[in-house]
């Protein structure tokens, strides 16, 4: 309780307080600028050591936070900031598995003959396929759409 009472009744440096906002500004950018992605995660790195340092100052304008401890903090922060966007960035870009027409494209293996109807293991599932041209057991496909639970596929090309 006694330290809540201390932290409490410290002034805040506005200035500070400000440059930590704008630490916010550069780690935005550096999740559009892949190329320069490095740069900006120190500049924002920066900027969030130097507001912590100097979030509370006596009235010498020194500040009461021991430096060591403000660049462990801000920087397990910018870590800890980094490891959620990153993975948010990537869960944002990924097709979700539940999507129906996540095997369109993709190539799998006909598990039956298919005359113009047959299964075929796609994706790691298995569907049923139709074909416009005969396509034997085992051999590769390509899937080219969805109807409904049915893939039309095409016998896949061996380069």
């Amino acid at each position: 309780m006694a330290s809540w009472f201390v932290i409490s009744h410290l002034s805040i440096n506005t200035l500070a307080l400000v440059v930590i906002v704008l630490a916010l500004v550069p780690l935005y950018f550096a999740f559009k600028q892949e190329a320069r992605r490095l740069w900006f995660m120190a500049a924002s790195a920066a900027l969030m050591i130097g507001g912590s340092i100097y979030l509370f100052v006596d009235s010498h304008g020194r500040p009461l936070v021991d430096v060591w401890m403000a660049i462990l903090a801000s920087g397990l922060f910018i870590v800890f900031v980094w490891a959620l966007m990153t993975r948010g960035v990537k869960i944002l870009h990924t097709r979700s598995s539940l999507d129906p027409d996540t095997p369109v494209g993709k190539i799998g293996e006909a598990r039956t003959d298919i005359d113009p109807k047959g299964s075929v293991y796609v994706n790691g599932e298995l569907w049923s396929a139709r074909s416009e041209s005969p396509i034997s057991q085992g051999e590769a496909v390509r899937v080219l759409r969805r109807d409904g639970f049915t893939l039309t596929v095409t016998k896949e090309i061996q380069a």
